[in-house]
Protein backbone atom coordinates (compact mmCIF):
# COMPACT_ATOMS: atom_id res chain seq x y z
CA UNK A 1 0.00 0.00 0.00
CA UNK A 2 1.92 3.04 -1.18
CA UNK A 3 0.03 5.64 1.03
CA UNK A 4 -3.00 6.60 3.52
CA UNK A 5 -5.93 8.44 3.24
CA UNK A 6 -4.66 11.40 5.66
CA UNK A 7 -1.82 11.70 2.99
CA UNK A 8 -4.52 12.21 0.44
CA UNK A 9 -6.35 14.41 2.02
CA UNK A 10 -3.71 17.05 3.08
CA UNK A 11 -2.46 16.43 -0.48
CA UNK A 12 -3.61 18.92 -3.51
CA UNK A 13 -5.02 15.54 -5.39
CA UNK A 14 -8.09 16.09 -6.26
CA UNK A 15 -10.88 13.68 -4.72
CA UNK A 16 -14.02 13.38 -6.67
CA UNK A 17 -17.23 12.53 -5.89
CA UNK A 18 -16.23 8.91 -6.74
CA UNK A 19 -13.28 8.59 -4.85
CA UNK A 20 -15.20 9.79 -1.90
CA UNK A 21 -18.03 7.16 -2.27
CA UNK A 22 -15.10 3.61 -2.99
CA UNK A 23 -13.52 4.87 0.08
CA UNK A 24 -16.78 5.33 2.27
CA UNK A 25 -17.54 1.82 0.64
CA UNK A 26 -14.62 0.12 1.54
CA UNK A 27 -14.58 1.59 4.97
CA UNK A 28 -18.11 0.40 5.61
CA UNK A 29 -17.47 -3.10 4.38
CA UNK A 30 -14.49 -3.80 6.28
CA UNK A 31 -15.95 -2.49 9.40
CA UNK A 32 -19.13 -4.92 9.07
CA UNK A 33 -16.70 -7.69 8.71
CA UNK A 34 -15.24 -7.12 11.66
CA UNK A 35 -18.42 -6.32 13.84
CA UNK A 36 -20.09 -9.55 12.74
CA UNK A 37 -16.56 -10.70 14.22
CA UNK A 38 -17.48 -8.87 17.77
CA UNK A 39 -14.42 -6.70 16.86
CA UNK A 40 -14.02 -3.41 18.18
CA UNK A 41 -11.24 -1.51 16.04
CA UNK A 42 -10.83 1.44 18.13
CA UNK A 43 -8.94 3.67 16.46
CA UNK A 44 -10.00 4.38 12.95
CA UNK A 45 -8.98 7.69 11.73
CA UNK A 46 -7.00 8.56 8.00
CA UNK A 47 -3.53 7.35 8.80
CA UNK A 48 -5.24 3.75 9.33
CA UNK A 49 -6.71 3.37 6.20
CA UNK A 50 -4.06 2.37 3.68
CA UNK A 51 -4.62 2.88 -0.01
CA UNK A 52 -3.16 2.10 -2.93
CA UNK A 53 -2.31 3.34 -6.05
CA UNK A 54 -6.13 1.71 -7.81
CA UNK A 55 -7.40 3.01 -4.57
CA UNK A 56 -7.91 -0.12 -2.96
CA UNK A 57 -8.26 0.73 1.10
CA UNK A 58 -7.54 -1.52 3.76
CA UNK A 59 -8.19 -1.14 7.55
CA UNK A 60 -4.67 -1.46 9.47
CA UNK A 61 -3.65 -1.13 13.12
CA UNK A 62 -4.99 -3.10 15.66
CA UNK A 63 -3.47 -2.34 18.33
CA UNK A 64 -6.08 -0.70 20.45
CA UNK A 65 -8.66 -3.36 18.70
CA UNK A 66 -10.38 -5.86 21.38
CA UNK A 67 -13.53 -7.98 21.42
CA UNK A 68 -16.73 -6.32 22.33
CA UNK A 69 -17.86 -6.24 25.93
CA UNK A 70 -21.70 -7.76 25.90
CA UNK A 71 -21.38 -7.32 30.11
CA UNK A 72 -22.64 -3.42 30.80
CA UNK A 73 -21.45 -3.76 34.18
CA UNK A 74 -17.75 -4.76 32.91
CA UNK A 75 -15.79 -1.35 32.44
CA UNK A 76 -13.80 -0.62 29.67
CA UNK A 77 -10.99 1.71 29.45
CA UNK A 78 -11.35 5.51 27.43
CA UNK A 79 -8.12 5.93 26.47
CA UNK A 80 -8.85 5.10 22.62
CA UNK A 81 -9.44 6.49 19.34
CA UNK A 82 -7.38 9.76 18.37
CA UNK A 83 -9.50 12.59 20.11
CA UNK A 84 -10.43 14.19 16.39
CA UNK A 85 -12.56 10.70 15.74
CA UNK A 86 -13.63 10.44 19.70
CA UNK A 87 -17.09 9.22 19.86
CA UNK A 88 -18.93 11.85 22.50
CA UNK A 89 -19.83 9.14 25.02
CA UNK A 90 -16.34 7.94 25.04
CA UNK A 91 -15.25 11.99 25.60
CA UNK A 92 -18.15 11.79 27.72
CA UNK A 93 -16.35 9.39 30.13
CA UNK A 94 -18.69 6.93 29.53
CA UNK A 95 -17.07 3.20 31.13
CA UNK A 96 -19.08 0.50 28.53
CA UNK A 97 -19.60 1.31 24.99
CA UNK A 98 -20.30 -0.54 21.52
CA UNK A 99 -18.80 -1.03 17.66
CA UNK A 100 -20.73 2.49 17.26
CA UNK A 101 -17.50 4.67 18.47
CA UNK A 102 -16.04 3.21 15.17
CA UNK A 103 -19.21 4.18 13.31
CA UNK A 104 -18.72 7.95 14.64
CA UNK A 105 -15.13 7.88 13.77
CA UNK A 106 -16.23 6.44 9.84
CA UNK A 107 -18.36 9.66 10.20
CA UNK A 108 -15.73 12.48 10.61
CA UNK A 109 -13.88 10.80 8.04
CA UNK A 110 -16.52 10.75 5.67
CA UNK A 111 -17.10 14.96 6.60
CA UNK A 112 -13.34 15.18 6.19
CA UNK A 113 -13.25 13.61 2.78
CA UNK A 114 -15.86 16.09 1.83
CA UNK A 115 -14.30 19.47 3.39
CA UNK A 116 -10.62 18.12 2.93
CA UNK A 117 -10.35 19.35 6.84
CA UNK A 118 -10.61 17.29 10.54
CA UNK A 119 -14.05 18.52 11.44
CA UNK A 120 -14.04 18.57 15.13
CA UNK A 121 -10.58 19.91 15.44
CA UNK A 122 -9.93 20.80 19.12
CA UNK A 123 -6.92 20.93 21.74
CA UNK A 124 -8.73 18.95 24.05
CA UNK A 125 -11.15 16.16 25.40
CA UNK A 126 -14.06 19.29 26.31
CA UNK A 127 -13.16 21.63 23.44
CA UNK A 128 -14.19 18.36 21.07
CA UNK A 129 -17.38 18.05 23.13
CA UNK A 130 -18.32 21.79 22.74
CA UNK A 131 -17.68 21.40 18.87
CA UNK A 132 -19.72 18.14 18.67
CA UNK A 133 -22.41 20.05 20.32
CA UNK A 134 -22.59 23.20 18.19
CA UNK A 135 -22.94 21.06 15.19
CA UNK A 136 -25.36 18.28 16.67
CA UNK A 137 -27.08 20.35 19.91
CA UNK A 138 -27.42 20.33 23.29
CA UNK A 139 -27.58 16.06 24.03
CA UNK A 140 -31.13 15.08 25.99
CA UNK A 141 -30.42 13.54 29.26
CA UNK A 142 -31.78 10.24 27.48
CA UNK A 143 -28.62 10.39 25.27
CA UNK A 144 -26.07 10.58 28.00
CA UNK A 145 -27.60 8.12 30.14
CA UNK A 146 -24.04 6.85 29.99
CA UNK A 147 -22.10 9.67 30.76
CA UNK A 148 -20.21 10.16 33.19
CA UNK A 149 -22.01 13.16 36.13
CA UNK A 150 -18.88 15.90 35.62
CA UNK A 151 -19.66 15.48 32.34
CA UNK A 152 -23.58 15.86 32.02
CA UNK A 153 -23.17 18.77 34.65
CA UNK A 154 -20.44 20.58 31.69
CA UNK A 155 -23.67 19.86 29.45
CA UNK A 156 -26.16 21.20 31.36
CA UNK A 157 -24.01 24.10 32.43
CA UNK A 158 -24.22 25.35 29.12
CA UNK A 159 -26.75 27.64 26.96
CA UNK A 160 -28.73 25.36 24.88
CA UNK A 161 -28.05 24.13 22.13
CA UNK A 162 -30.12 24.02 18.62
CA UNK A 163 -28.71 21.74 15.93
CA UNK A 164 -27.18 23.41 13.06
CA UNK A 165 -26.50 20.43 10.86
CA UNK A 166 -27.22 22.50 7.29
CA UNK A 167 -23.72 23.47 8.22
CA UNK A 168 -22.90 20.43 6.48
CA UNK A 169 -23.78 21.21 3.38
CA UNK A 170 -21.13 23.63 3.44
CA UNK A 171 -18.27 21.19 3.04
CA UNK A 172 -18.11 21.38 -0.11
CA UNK A 173 -19.72 21.03 -3.64
CA UNK A 174 -19.87 17.06 -3.11
CA UNK A 175 -22.13 17.38 0.11
CA UNK A 176 -25.21 16.42 -1.51
CA UNK A 177 -28.46 15.47 0.11
CA UNK A 178 -28.12 11.94 -0.04
CA UNK A 179 -24.22 12.53 1.90
CA UNK A 180 -25.20 14.72 4.10
CA UNK A 181 -28.02 12.60 5.40
CA UNK A 182 -25.90 9.55 5.67
CA UNK A 183 -23.85 11.41 7.45
CA UNK A 184 -26.00 12.61 9.51
CA UNK A 185 -26.72 8.79 10.61
CA UNK A 186 -23.55 8.54 11.56
CA UNK A 187 -23.27 11.28 13.63
CA UNK A 188 -25.83 11.31 16.27
CA UNK A 189 -25.27 11.70 20.14
CA UNK A 190 -26.69 8.71 21.47
CA UNK A 191 -24.97 5.60 19.94
CA UNK A 192 -27.94 3.39 20.30
CA UNK A 193 -29.94 5.57 17.44
CA UNK A 194 -26.23 5.62 15.77
CA UNK A 195 -26.10 3.73 11.64
CA UNK A 196 -24.70 0.53 11.83
CA UNK A 197 -22.27 -0.57 9.59
CA UNK A 198 -24.56 -3.13 7.69
CA UNK A 199 -27.19 -0.05 7.14
CA UNK A 200 -25.11 2.04 6.13
CA UNK A 201 -23.59 0.13 3.29
CA UNK A 202 -27.37 -0.01 2.29
CA UNK A 203 -27.81 3.78 2.21
CA UNK A 204 -28.41 4.63 -1.96
CA UNK A 205 -25.17 6.91 -1.12
CA UNK A 206 -23.33 4.08 -1.40
CA UNK A 207 -24.94 2.24 -4.46
CA UNK A 208 -22.53 4.19 -7.09
CA UNK A 209 -19.22 2.82 -5.02
CA UNK A 210 -20.12 -0.72 -4.09
CA UNK A 211 -20.42 -0.95 -8.21
CA UNK A 212 -17.74 0.71 -8.63
CA UNK A 213 -15.81 -1.04 -5.82
CA UNK A 214 -17.17 -4.82 -7.58
CA UNK A 215 -16.80 -4.17 -11.42
CA UNK A 216 -12.64 -3.31 -11.60
CA UNK A 217 -11.44 -3.24 -7.63
CA UNK A 218 -12.28 -6.33 -5.29
CA UNK A 219 -10.94 -9.90 -5.61
CA UNK A 220 -14.27 -11.88 -4.51
CA UNK A 221 -15.60 -10.99 -8.29
CA UNK A 222 -13.93 -11.77 -11.27
CA UNK A 223 -13.91 -11.71 -15.09
CA UNK A 224 -14.49 -14.35 -17.72
CA UNK A 225 -14.65 -14.54 -21.48
CA UNK A 226 -18.48 -14.30 -21.28
CA UNK A 227 -18.33 -10.81 -18.97
CA UNK A 228 -17.90 -9.98 -15.18
CA UNK A 229 -19.00 -13.14 -12.43
CA UNK A 230 -20.04 -11.28 -9.11
CA UNK A 231 -19.95 -12.60 -5.91
CA UNK A 232 -23.09 -13.87 -3.99
CA UNK A 233 -22.57 -11.54 -1.32
CA UNK A 234 -20.72 -8.26 -1.56
CA UNK A 235 -20.52 -7.56 2.03
CA UNK A 236 -19.58 -10.81 3.80
CA UNK A 237 -20.12 -11.45 7.43
CA UNK A 238 -17.79 -13.95 9.93
CA UNK A 239 -19.97 -16.76 11.35
CA UNK A 240 -19.16 -17.96 14.27
CA UNK A 241 -17.88 -14.37 16.16
CA UNK A 242 -14.11 -14.17 16.99
CA UNK A 243 -13.30 -15.72 20.35
CA UNK A 244 -10.35 -14.66 22.66
CA UNK A 245 -10.39 -17.26 25.13
CA UNK A 246 -6.89 -18.81 23.72
CA UNK A 247 -5.51 -15.45 24.65
CA UNK A 248 -5.95 -16.65 28.70
CA UNK A 249 -3.09 -19.44 28.02
CA UNK A 250 -0.56 -17.16 26.62
CA UNK A 251 1.64 -16.19 29.04
CA UNK A 252 4.65 -15.21 27.08
CA UNK A 253 6.09 -13.33 23.83
CA UNK A 254 7.84 -16.35 23.02
CA UNK A 255 4.42 -18.35 23.03
CA UNK A 256 2.35 -15.26 21.22
CA UNK A 257 4.98 -15.44 18.29
CA UNK A 258 4.92 -19.55 18.02
CA UNK A 259 0.83 -19.10 17.72
CA UNK A 260 1.11 -16.31 14.96
CA UNK A 261 3.79 -18.32 12.88
CA UNK A 262 1.51 -21.64 12.85
CA UNK A 263 -1.32 -19.37 12.34
CA UNK A 264 0.51 -17.87 8.97
CA UNK A 265 1.64 -22.01 8.21
CA UNK A 266 -1.83 -23.04 8.30
CA UNK A 267 -2.99 -20.69 6.04
CA UNK A 268 -4.32 -21.82 2.72
CA UNK A 269 -2.66 -19.64 -0.09
CA UNK A 270 -5.15 -20.68 -2.62
CA UNK A 271 -4.90 -18.56 -5.86
CA UNK A 272 -3.46 -15.48 -3.96
CA UNK A 273 0.11 -14.07 -4.89
CA UNK A 274 2.96 -14.28 -2.41
CA UNK A 275 3.64 -11.84 0.03
CA UNK A 276 6.84 -10.30 -1.64
CA UNK A 277 8.89 -7.54 -0.01
CA UNK A 278 11.28 -5.01 -1.94
CA UNK A 279 14.15 -4.33 0.25
CA UNK A 280 15.33 -1.69 -1.93
CA UNK A 281 12.33 0.31 -2.10
CA UNK A 282 11.88 3.78 -0.32
CA UNK A 283 8.72 2.42 2.45
CA UNK A 284 10.60 -0.48 3.26
CA UNK A 285 13.47 1.64 3.63
CA UNK A 286 11.35 3.86 6.10
CA UNK A 287 9.52 1.67 7.78
CA UNK A 288 13.44 0.02 8.52
CA UNK A 289 14.75 3.56 10.45
CA UNK A 290 11.27 4.00 11.83
CA UNK A 291 11.26 1.27 13.48
CA UNK A 292 13.67 -1.11 13.83
CA UNK A 293 16.19 1.65 13.61
CA UNK A 294 14.71 2.99 16.77
CA UNK A 295 14.32 0.05 18.84
CA UNK A 296 18.04 -0.83 17.82
CA UNK A 297 19.17 2.74 19.40
CA UNK A 298 17.01 2.44 21.92
CA UNK A 299 18.80 -1.24 22.81
CA UNK A 300 22.11 0.48 22.38
CA UNK A 301 21.35 3.31 25.02
CA UNK A 302 20.54 0.66 27.25
CA UNK A 303 23.66 -1.41 27.17
CA UNK A 304 25.21 2.05 27.13
CA UNK A 305 23.17 2.60 30.38
CA UNK A 306 24.53 -1.02 31.88
CA UNK A 307 27.78 -0.75 31.09
CA UNK A 308 28.07 2.59 32.64
CA UNK A 309 26.53 1.34 35.91
CA UNK A 310 28.21 -2.35 35.83
CA UNK A 311 31.49 -0.43 35.67
CA UNK A 312 31.33 2.56 37.95
CA UNK A 313 29.40 0.92 40.81
CA UNK A 314 32.70 -1.53 41.55
CA UNK A 315 35.28 1.48 41.33
CA UNK A 316 32.89 3.55 43.93
CA UNK A 317 33.46 0.62 46.02
CA UNK A 318 36.90 -0.60 45.52
CA UNK A 319 38.58 3.50 45.31
CA UNK A 320 36.33 6.12 46.52
CA UNK A 321 36.03 4.40 49.80
CA UNK A 322 39.13 3.71 50.66
CA UNK A 323 38.77 7.55 51.24
CA UNK A 324 36.58 7.25 54.12
CA UNK A 325 36.76 3.44 55.38
CA UNK A 326 39.78 1.92 57.30
CA UNK A 327 42.91 0.55 54.97
CA UNK A 328 43.11 -2.60 56.40
CA UNK A 329 39.79 -3.53 54.50
CA UNK A 330 41.23 -3.14 51.30
CA UNK A 331 43.97 -5.09 49.14
CA UNK A 332 47.53 -3.65 49.01
CA UNK A 333 46.96 -2.97 45.32
CA UNK A 334 43.98 -0.50 45.98
CA UNK A 335 45.86 1.48 48.82
CA UNK A 336 48.74 2.12 46.73
CA UNK A 337 46.84 2.87 43.66
CA UNK A 338 44.99 5.95 45.85
CA UNK A 339 48.26 6.68 47.12
CA UNK A 340 49.85 7.19 43.56
CA UNK A 341 46.61 9.16 42.67
CA UNK A 342 46.62 11.59 45.58
CA UNK A 343 50.31 11.88 44.87
CA UNK A 344 50.09 12.51 41.11
CA UNK A 345 46.83 14.25 41.18
CA UNK A 346 47.21 16.69 44.34
CA UNK A 347 43.75 15.78 45.23
CA UNK A 348 43.24 16.66 48.55
CA UNK A 349 39.37 14.88 49.08
CA UNK A 350 41.12 11.63 48.69
CA UNK A 351 44.18 12.37 50.88
CA UNK A 352 42.21 14.33 53.56
CA UNK A 353 38.66 14.29 52.85
CA UNK A 354 36.25 16.70 54.85
CA UNK A 355 32.86 15.40 56.45
CA UNK A 356 31.02 17.07 53.79
CA UNK A 357 32.80 14.57 51.19
CA UNK A 358 32.67 11.45 53.24
CA UNK A 359 28.95 12.23 53.63
CA UNK A 360 28.54 11.96 49.57
CA UNK A 361 30.79 8.94 49.01
CA UNK A 362 28.35 7.35 51.80
CA UNK A 363 25.20 8.56 49.43
CA UNK A 364 26.85 7.80 46.74
CA UNK A 365 27.60 4.42 47.54
CA UNK A 366 23.63 3.64 48.77
CA UNK A 367 22.14 5.43 45.65
CA UNK A 368 24.14 2.89 43.19
CA UNK A 369 23.52 -0.62 45.13
CA UNK A 370 19.97 -0.50 43.44
CA UNK A 371 21.49 0.08 40.01
CA UNK A 372 23.81 -2.88 40.16
CA UNK A 373 20.68 -5.21 39.36
CA UNK A 374 18.96 -2.63 37.34
CA UNK A 375 22.08 -2.44 35.35
CA UNK A 376 22.36 -5.54 34.93
CA UNK A 377 18.98 -6.68 34.19
CA UNK A 378 19.00 -3.55 31.31
CA UNK A 379 22.44 -4.64 29.35
CA UNK A 380 21.11 -8.15 29.36
CA UNK A 381 17.58 -8.02 29.03
CA UNK A 382 16.73 -4.76 27.92
CA UNK A 383 13.09 -2.93 28.15
CA UNK A 384 13.42 -1.73 31.55
CA UNK A 385 11.42 1.67 31.65
CA UNK A 386 11.22 1.84 35.21
CA UNK A 387 14.81 2.56 35.46
CA UNK A 388 13.72 6.32 34.92
CA UNK A 389 12.68 7.37 38.41
CA UNK A 390 16.25 5.73 40.00
CA UNK A 391 18.47 6.92 37.58
CA UNK A 392 16.76 10.35 37.86
CA UNK A 393 17.09 10.45 41.50
CA UNK A 394 21.25 9.32 41.20
CA UNK A 395 21.54 11.64 38.40
CA UNK A 396 20.12 14.57 40.18
CA UNK A 397 22.26 13.66 43.88
CA UNK A 398 25.42 13.44 41.64
CA UNK A 399 24.53 16.79 39.93
CA UNK A 400 24.24 18.66 43.25
CA UNK A 401 27.37 17.32 45.12
CA UNK A 402 29.79 17.40 42.43
CA UNK A 403 28.94 21.27 42.00
CA UNK A 404 30.74 21.74 45.33
CA UNK A 405 33.79 19.48 44.91
CA UNK A 406 34.28 21.28 41.11
CA UNK A 407 33.68 24.24 43.20
CA UNK A 408 36.24 23.52 46.12
CA UNK A 409 39.02 22.95 43.46
CA UNK A 410 38.33 26.38 41.53
CA UNK A 411 38.05 28.71 44.52
CA UNK A 412 39.05 27.08 47.51
CA UNK A 413 42.32 28.77 49.27
CA UNK A 414 43.91 25.34 50.39
CA UNK A 415 47.03 27.06 52.41
CA UNK A 416 43.93 28.36 54.49
CA UNK A 417 41.79 25.89 54.91
CA UNK A 418 41.83 23.85 58.24
CA UNK A 419 40.51 20.84 56.96
CA UNK A 420 42.91 19.94 53.95
CA UNK A 421 46.45 19.04 55.55
CA UNK A 422 48.03 16.47 52.95
CA UNK A 423 48.43 17.13 49.49
CA UNK A 424 47.05 19.33 47.80
CA UNK A 425 47.10 21.43 44.18
CA UNK A 426 49.31 24.54 44.32
CA UNK A 427 48.69 26.84 40.75
CA UNK A 428 46.05 26.94 38.75
CA UNK A 429 47.35 24.79 36.07
CA UNK A 430 47.06 21.37 38.93
CA UNK A 431 43.37 22.74 40.03
CA UNK A 432 42.45 22.91 36.40
CA UNK A 433 43.82 18.96 36.24
CA UNK A 434 41.69 18.22 39.33
CA UNK A 435 38.51 19.87 37.44
CA UNK A 436 39.36 17.43 34.70
CA UNK A 437 39.56 14.09 36.24
CA UNK A 438 36.31 15.16 38.13
CA UNK A 439 34.08 16.65 35.46
CA UNK A 440 33.20 13.35 33.22
CA UNK A 441 31.60 12.43 36.65
CA UNK A 442 29.57 15.23 36.10
CA UNK A 443 29.00 15.39 32.46
CA UNK A 444 27.72 12.02 32.26
CA UNK A 445 24.81 12.62 35.13
CA UNK A 446 23.70 15.65 33.60
CA UNK A 447 23.23 13.85 29.56
CA UNK A 448 21.46 10.94 31.68
CA UNK A 449 19.14 13.51 33.13
CA UNK A 450 18.37 14.83 30.49
CA UNK A 451 18.11 11.50 28.18
CA UNK A 452 15.66 10.31 30.83
CA UNK A 453 13.43 13.43 31.21
CA UNK A 454 13.28 14.23 27.40
CA UNK A 455 13.39 10.55 25.62
CA UNK A 456 9.76 9.31 24.89
CA UNK A 457 10.15 6.00 25.70
CA UNK A 458 11.43 6.77 29.15
CA UNK A 459 8.76 9.17 29.84
CA UNK A 460 5.93 6.52 29.22
CA UNK A 461 4.48 8.50 26.13
CA UNK A 462 4.45 5.13 24.84
CA UNK A 463 1.43 4.16 27.22
CA UNK A 464 0.54 0.39 27.24
CA UNK A 465 -2.69 -0.36 25.27
CA UNK A 466 -5.12 -1.49 27.33
CA UNK A 467 -7.62 -3.95 26.21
Amino acid sequence: MQSDLHKIIVSPQPLSSDHVKVFLYQILRGLKYLHSAGILHRDIKPGNLLVNSNCVLKICDFGLARVEELDESRHMTQEVVTQYYRAPEILMGSRHYSNAIDIWSVGCIFAELLGRRILFQAQSPIQQLDLITDLLGTPSLEAMRTACEGAKAHILRGPHKQPSLPVLYTLSSQATHEAVHLLCRMLVFDPSKRISAKDALAHPYLDEGRLRYHTCMCKCCFSTSTGRVYTSDFEPVTNPKFDDTFEKNLSSVRQVKEIIHQFILEQQKGNRVPLCINPQSAAFKSFIRTNMGAVAARRCVEWLLGLYFLSHIPITLFIDLQAVLPAELYPQEFSNLLRWYSKEFKDPLMQDPPVWFKSFVFCELVFQLPFFPIAAYAFFKGSCRWIRIPAIIYAVHTITTLIPILYTFLLEDFSKAVAFKGVRPENFRERLTLIGVYVPYLIIPIILLLFMLRNPYYKNEEKRKKK
